[in-house]
């Protein structure tokens, strides 16, 4: 029909519409495994040590940039891993420290 005739114009697009669909469901799909993978982090406290991780790289940063060499020393050792396994994640603080003598 001509639009001029006051008639309507009807289009049926069914491969639009069903890519539009599939994309949605993949939004979706993607976006409940991103929350699952939140929920993991925050439960295992992984979310925290990592946070942690970043503010200990931004105060080394710092620490180079004002000169303090012992201070970007001391955190670089801290975000180092190594095989003793001296540093540890403490939950309840959210920092990361030596672990103590007495405690192992």
């Amino acid at each position: 029909l001509r639009a001029g005739q006051g008639g309507e114009k009807v289009v049926f697009n069914d491969e639009e519409e069903r890519k539009r669909e599939l994309e949605r469901e993949r939004n979706s799909t993607k976006n409940q495994k991103i929350e699952a993978a939140r929920r993991d982090l925050l439960a295992s406290g992984k979310l925290s040590m990592m946070r942690e991780q970043e503010r200990l790289r931004a105060a080394q940063q710092v620490a180079y940039k004002t000169g303090d060499m012992k201070q970007a020393r001391d955190i670089a050792d801290i975000l180092r891993p190594n095989e003793k396994d001296e540093i540890e994640f403490d939950m309840k603080t959210g920092q990361y420290r030596k672990k103590s003598k007495l405690n192992g």
